[in-house]
């Protein structure tokens, strides 16, 4: 007897959606900040900002969320940046109005707002921070400087 195949395989990712506060207030972070293209509105209550060939839709939340750094917990999203734009992030990222917060489970692996990871599954260095609606982000480097 042939065993039939349990669940599908997903092949890659369309797109996710964030919930946010304020549309405009998070297309100009999403794209002034982390440098995303502008995809235009879908639909009155979303937006669609893109990186590589990844969209991302912004999605107004039906009753705004206060920032609160312990509301999803460790939930967040990693993007991938070059070791340029790492470092030009660490150094401005509160000069820009960036809430940085580092990750407070690897402190002993901070310098500054910088967690340095050199074991592990993610081996690099991060940078967490708040979008204007509360969500956690980072930017990963897998470079070490000496």
């Amino acid at each position: 007897m042939i065993e039939q195949q349990r669940g599908v395989k997903v092949q890659g990712i369309v797109h996710w959606a964030i919930p946010v506060n304020d549309l405009e207030e998070s297309r100009r972070f999403y794209t002034e900040v982390l440098g995303m293209e502008d995809r235009g509105p879908v639909g009155p209550q979303m937006r669609c900002v893109r990186f590589g060939d990844t969209d991302i839709l912004l999605s107004v939340r039906p009753k705004p969320l206060p920032k609160d750094i312990e509301r999803d917990g460790p939930t967040h999203i990693a993007f991938r940046v070059s070791t340029e734009d790492f470092e030009r992030a660490a150094a401005h990222m509160r000069e820009w109005g960036v809430e940085v917060k580092p990750e407070i489970a690897h402190q002993e692996s901070l310098r500054g707002d910088v967690e340095y990871r050199r074991q592990g599954v993610f081996v690099g260095r991060s940078l967490y921070f708040l979008d204007p609606s509360g969500n956690r982000l980072e930017v990963f480097d897998s470079h070490f400087p000496d």
